[in-house]
């Protein structure tokens, strides 16, 4: 094997790409990690790391310096409705057992990127930083991938025999290999900002629905800083292109519960723009090649965080590498598990996404559905578990749970 030669080329240095590298360079194979950036840098992201990711932070390591660096504690969530409607949960046992950690954690995406891939590093990955992938192609026996590297104008060469694809929404990796697909259904986007100043902030996530469907999530961090992420549909993020801060600053105000808080709130550099957030591939895996995180696929994370989502792609992508490595074998029916078992633990929150995303867009029910939960604070504490990943969505499916949900619906309707 030359130097340029590698077992398993990772491109995106994101939490996916960061614990496929560290599990499969700690298992002694020759991993290149490949990052476009030169450094971590802020994302358009909830900065949330929920109770279950811990398992596997754990596992590669880094639980410990991750829960040493500055962060905030996330305690439950807080679910408001258009009517004003308020309800405070907390992560809930589940059959005796609570998730892997207590609590979630908020966290600076720019440090909790940097700690993952430093981890890989020591564990034996090479690290490209400012490295953009700028061709891959398949030969017989091999991958071949073509980069450009910061300050260098000749293309660096390198062949490996998988390629996991980390690099995110834009996927080269999938852009390439012609796995992208036409995002279905309506698309949505996100306005999204820091703000300082902000009254009444605690350790528990928010989410706000709104009147017309939209809806608002606030984050807080160590910092004291608001995370601020407004979900809305497309063509309305459009009509508002150039007047994002108006755009955001009368959703605020429309909102029963945040627009007092704001009155005294500053913003933190720029509002940014994501749209549409939902993203689709025609599948996960192929020869050679797996995508992992927000490369093989996102869906609106109403019911759930995106970090964790990544996270345990790139865990699963990395165990089903290490299997292929030992047998020789790369072909698509030797890597389809992966993309087998990724779809089998999204089914259930997509379909659990796609009511919330039915719901949010009648207030009238929105509104119900509120009161339903206030009486019902056992669906409601199962709600916030399943977005802490711990409980499974078929919990929702248990004869108590799913008898009180009928009767909801009887009501609502």
């Amino acid at each position: 094997m030359t130097d340029n030669d590698f077992d398993v080329a990772i491109i995106g240095g994101g939490p996916a790409g960061a614990i496929s590298a560290a599990l499969l360079a700690r298992a002694g194979f020759k991993v290149l990690l490949a990052e476009k950036n030169a450094r971590p840098e802020k994302k358009i992201c909830g900065e949330f790391i929920c109770p279950q990711a811990f398992e596997i932070l754990e596992r590669v390591g880094v639980r410990e310096m991750i829960e040493a660096a500055p962060h905030g504690e996330v305690r439950g969530m807080v679910l408001a409705g258009p009517n004003g409607a308020r309800l405070e949960t907390q992560f809930p046992d589940y059959e005796g057992r609570r998730g892997f950690r207590e609590n979630g954690i908020s966290i600076s995406r720019p440090q909790f990127d940097g700690i993952l891939v430093e981890n890989s590093k020591k564990l034996g990955a090479e690290i490209w930083w400012g490295a953009r992938l700028v061709a891959l192609h398949m030969e017989a026996g091999s991958a071949r991938l073509s980069f450009r590297l910061q300050g260098n104008d000749e293309p660096v060469s390198v062949r490996a025999a998988i390629v996991i694809g980390a690099d995110g929404r834009a996927s080269s990796v999938a852009r390439f290999l012609g796995m992208s697909a036409p995002t279905p259904g309506r698309p949505r986007g996100v306005i999204h900002g820091f703000f300082s100043g902000v009254a009444g902030m605690q350790e528990r996530g928010e989410m706000h629905i709104l009147s017309n469907g939209a809806y608002c999530a606030l984050n807080l961090l160590p910092n004291g800083v608001c995370n601020l992420a407004l979900v809305d549909d497309v063509d309305v993020i459009r009509r508002w292109h150039g007047r994002e801060k108006d755009r955001a600053e009368e959703v605020i105000a429309s909102a029963p519960h945040l627009g007092k808080r704001f009155d005294g709130a500053q913003l933190c550099g720029e509002l940014k723009v994501l749209m549409p957030l939902r993203v689709a591939v025609h599948r996960s895996w192929a020869e050679r090649v797996m995508l992992v995180g927000d490369a093989g696929g996102f869906f609106d994370p109403f019911t759930g965080e995106g970090i964790y989502a990544a996270m345990r792609s790139g865990e699963l992508a990395a165990d089903v590498a290490l299997e292929a490595l030992a047998m020789g074998d790369f072909s698509a029916s030797a890597l389809e598990r992966y993309g087998l078992e990724r779809a089998g633990w999204e089914r259930g929150k997509r379909v659990v996404w796609q009511a919330f995303q039915a719901l949010i867009r009648r207030e009238r029910l929105v509104n119900r559905f509120g009161a339903f939960l206030k009486r019902s604070p056992e669906v409601a504490d199962l709600l916030v578990g399943l977005s802490g990943n711990y409980i499974p969505p078929r919990a929702l499916l248990r004869p108590s749970v799913f008898s009180k949900l009928a009767a909801g619906l009887i009501f609502w309707f």
